[in-house]
């Protein structure tokens, strides 16, 4: 996401958009036949920009794809999280790496990044909100209990394990499995009062304020709330782990964030582990606009695959120049949620317009909803398209598809 600087209270506010996925890499890696590649990532950060980074062109054989600026900010940003982290972080959040598995090929991955709306842009159409339809999360911001909304913008994921299941769990039985919960004072799992569904651990590393912990746990239990499905274990981790650091990514004023899968589950490709990165020199402004649940949400959901596994599932088709999302539960909710924008759309039965990177929704139809690339002070909201399009994922939630009889 980048920032977009409008006018207010509190001046300006920023939009941020993440780095474009390496289209050749995916149709290399179905047509090559591989579901279990490792990724490579491009991450998402919140940060300053006029517009989205073009898709780099194709690298000549033998040669590594030259990165988009915002992609070679979030490596040289998520690297110092390295001195930060108690875990060996290269292992796990590396950006733009390649991690090779004994017996599986590798394959190219993008995570996603994030900003604030007065970054670079600004409100140039009307919110596609608001409007009647099915769906529980539908034209209704998620509460965080504060009176606030969550929208957060996921880093981009590079160098994601997608090896062998090394717990009990084979990664493909469909029992439900009970999460324990954690003794660890800095480990949070949301979704403890339904523990066999689904269970975000958030593992904090480096300093918080447990006003920054508290914001960012109510983000998780919220999309414990829409995601309702256990997912099988992978390498013992039920449903999703995520490490959670403060680091150096560009300075101020740029990507307040990056995030992204790091491990994904070589059946379904569903992401078992995570890293969410904050930028040390935005803590102060995300603290004082009260936008950490907004930007955890966000990010948290590109770590499980919103943006980050769109192409890699081949829930993306390009019209015109133009990047669709063509899945079936995300467009019918489109018809329904926003059927005054869908209506105009000569194109809205193949799919939803997303932005140039192909990780959020066009900001110019769904202004103000939480997966578009702009993150706003007030208003925004998660629609009930982005819940179906995680179903469309693969997660079992709350949203009720209509069936026309």
């Amino acid at each position: 996401m980048k920032k977009q600087y409008q006018n207010g209270l509190r001046g300006p506010l920023a939009d941020i958009l993440p780095p474009v996925f390496d289209t050749e890499a995916v149709a290399g890696f179905f047509s090559g036949g591989h579901r279990g590649k490792a990724f490579e990532g491009a991450d998402m950060s919140f940060g300053p920009g006029s517009a989205d980074t073009g898709a780099p062109g194709e690298a000549a054989p033998g040669t590594d794809p030259v990165l988009p600026d915002a992609a070679q900010n979030a490596q040289d940003g998520l690297n110092p999280a390295q001195e930060r982290a108690a875990t060996e972080l290269p292992e796990r959040a590396k950006p733009f790496a390649t991690y090779e598995q004994p017996e599986e090929p590798d394959t190219p991955f993008q995570d996603a990044a994030a900003k604030p709306s007065w970054a670079g842009g600004g409100d140039k159409t009307s919110d596609g909100g608001g409007g009647g339809g099915k769906g529980k999360g539908k034209n209704k911001p998620v509460d965080n209990g504060d009176g606030s909304t969550d929208t957060s913008d996921s880093g981009t994921d590079t160098g994601m394990d997608t090896g062998g299941d090394t717990g009990t769990d084979t990664g493909t039985g469909t029992a439900t499995e009970t999460n324990p919960g954690s003794n660890d004072p800095n480990t949070y799992i949301s979704g403890m009062d339904t523990p066999d569904g689904y269970n975000i651990a958030l593992v904090f590393q480096g300093d918080w304020l447990q006003s920054q912990r508290d914001a960012l746990a109510r983000a998780a239990e919220a999309i414990s709330d829409f995601i309702t499905g256990d997912v099988a274990s992978h390498n013992g981790i039920d449903d999703i782990e995520l490490t959670l650091v403060q680091a150096s990514i560009d300075g101020g004023g740029g990507a307040w964030a990056t995030g992204g899968p790091r491990s994904v589950r070589s059946d379904s490709l569903l992401p078992s582990t995570g890293v969410l990165t904050f930028d040390t020199a935005d803590i102060d402004s995300l603290d004082s606009s009260g936008l950490w649940e907004d930007l955890g949400m966000h990010e948290m959901l590109h770590a499980m695959g919103f943006g980050t596994l769109f192409s890699a599932l081949g829930l993306i088709e390009t019209v015109d120049g133009q990047k669709r999302f063509t899945g079936a539960n995300a467009v019918e909710a489109y018809h329904t949620e926003f059927a005054g924008i869908a209506g105009s759309d000569l194109l809205s039965d193949i799919g939803i317009a997303l932005d140039a990177s192909g990780a959020h929704w066009d900001d110019g139809g769904f202004t103000k909803e939480l997966m578009t690339p702009y993150l706003r002070y007030s208003g925004n909201y998660l629609s009930d398209m982005s819940i179906a399009a995680m179903e469309d994922i693969g997660y079992e939630t709350i949203y009720e598809s209509v069936t026309v009889a």
